[in-house]
């Protein structure tokens, strides 16, 4: 599984390691033939870094990081790669590689669901006072949308697009709340600002991100994975877009089936509210 941890890890490299990360999400086949000094030549890097990329995903050296990536390709395993929209991509093409890396990234997060950690998280929603949704940019948009499913099954949600206002609004949750936490890249300040607030009101934190080991998925109580490549010659903001709303649409229906016939009543009178004015 040598390329989930790129992916999973992708924001958290710094630059060097980016370049590394790309050359062998986009090259898989050939880094397996290249020497740690090949590769560091291939990717301006040092053959040094190239070790300590090794190792930052898991493995102690880079010939054991070879051989992992060979398996992964032996397997057929490897991540959709050939995602980049070219400028002589026809309408067709688009829809094409847009529906692979949408299959692939819904498939990959739901590889990576703890369910255990999944039931934990839709237990404290279910029992919370008041459910605090935080999320900026594309973020933002998944977080919304989550608040609107929760109001449909008459969960006390909370969520505003003003970032500054959705900080102070920490002041009012308890230990009764849980916290919703959604940041690709887990390190934006705002959030991770408002997340340690919230903990330090006694919420229930939840992180929805793409890399667990960053400051606001080390303060929540949990992390719910979304491992999905954010990068700006790639259609990556398609790719976390995606693994977060697969990660939002799956609480969502787990709520209701846990509730079935009151999210039934609910929803059929959430539609009959909404007929009067369309």
């Amino acid at each position: 599984m040598i390329l989930v941890p790129i992916v999973e890890k992708y924001s958290s490299f710094t630059e060097k390691e980016q370049q590394i990360a790309d050359y062998i999400l986009n090259n898989p086949e050939q880094a397996l033939t290249k020497t740690a000094s090949e590769l560091a030549q291939l990717t301006s890097t040092s053959p040094a870094a190239i070790v300590r990329f090794s190792r930052k995903i898991g493995f102690d050296s880079f010939p054991s990081m070879k051989v992992g990536l060979a398996k992964y390709l032996n397997n057929n395993q490897y991540f959709e790669r050939d995602m980049i929209i070219n400028a002589d991509d026809s309408y067709e093409n688009c829809a094409s590689k847009l529906l692979a890396q949408v299959i692939d990234v819904c498939t990959t997060t739901a590889n990576h669901i703890d369910n255990a950690v999944l039931a934990q998280v839709v237990h404290m929603i279910d029992q919370a006072d008041c459910i605090y949704l935080l999320g900026i940019g594309s973020s933002a948009n998944v977080a919304q949308d989550m608040q609107q499913k929760l109001l449909r099954i008459n969960k006390k949600a909370f969520f505003l697009p003003d970032s500054q206002i959705n900080l102070l609004s920490t002041i009012t949750i308890t230990h009764k709340d849980v916290v919703l936490a959604f940041s690709f890249s887990g390190a934006t300040n705002v959030i991770t600002v408002s997340a340690q607030a919230a903990k330090k009101q006694g919420a229930f934190l939840v992180a929805i991100t793409g890399n667990p080991d960053s400051p606001v998925g080390r303060t929540a109580n949990v992390c719910l994975s979304t491992p999905a490549i954010e990068r700006k010659t790639r259609i990556g903001a398609v790719s976390s877009h995606y693994s977060q709303q697969y990660i939002c649409d799956l609480l969502f229906l787990c709520l209701v089936s846990k509730h079935y016939d009151e999210a039934e009543r609910l929803t059929m009178h959430a539609t009959n509210l909404l007929s009067r004015i369309i």
